[in-house]
């Protein structure tokens, strides 16, 4: 279990710093959007940016969980 909870949380991150480099990649397509939502369709499309910000607040849950996980297996073996 300790295992599984760490490969989660560096999946979760992978996701997530995943998503924020794609987006930094992409700058010059959305730097004068003061919209989020409409910067994040300008680089994945009409329908991507609506899933990517999905999937990433989905996988800061994951981490966030993962990371009270964590915690509590540490302090239960204490």
């Amino acid at each position: 279990m300790h295992t599984l909870t760490i490969v989660v949380v560096f999946a979760a991150l992978v996701v997530i710093l995943g998503l924020i480099f794609w987006m930094l990649l992409h700058w010059r397509r959305f730097r004068y959007e003061t919209d989020r939502l409409t910067a994040w369709q300008d680089v994945f499309g009409q329908r991507g940016g609506r899933v990517a910000l999905l999937v990433g607040f989905i996988a800061l849950a994951v981490l966030v969980g993962g990371l009270l996980a964590y915690q509590a297996q540490l302090t239960s073996m204490q």
